[in-house]
């Protein structure tokens, strides 16, 4: 999911001019700027960082999440690909 999102953000972002730096944080604002232009129906900013922060916790500190969590982030990223999809 987290890089399913980010691909979408970056792939948005390259069509409308956003610089995205290669770094998370930058990622998330892009997310934001889109969203304040009207190119994503939500604003995805906190969903890149979950996700990011998700990833560590998984990977690094062997944290679980519930599925409660993880259901409502796959919409969320399902909303946003299908957002970057439009773009042709």
């Amino acid at each position: 999911m987290f890089h399913a999102a980010e691909a979408a953000v970056v792939w948005l972002a390259d069509h409308h001019g956003i610089d995205t730096r290669r770094q998370h944080w930058a990622k998330a604002d892009a997310a934001g700027r889109l969203h304040g232009m009207g190119v994503t129906a939500n604003d995805h900013r906190d969903l890149l960082s979950d996700l990011n922060q998700g990833r560590k916790d998984y990977w690094y500190d062997g944290e679980e999440f519930e599925a409660e969590e993880l259901e409502a982030w796959l919409a969320e990223v399902e909303d946003l690909v299908v957002d970057a999809e439009k773009v042709q």
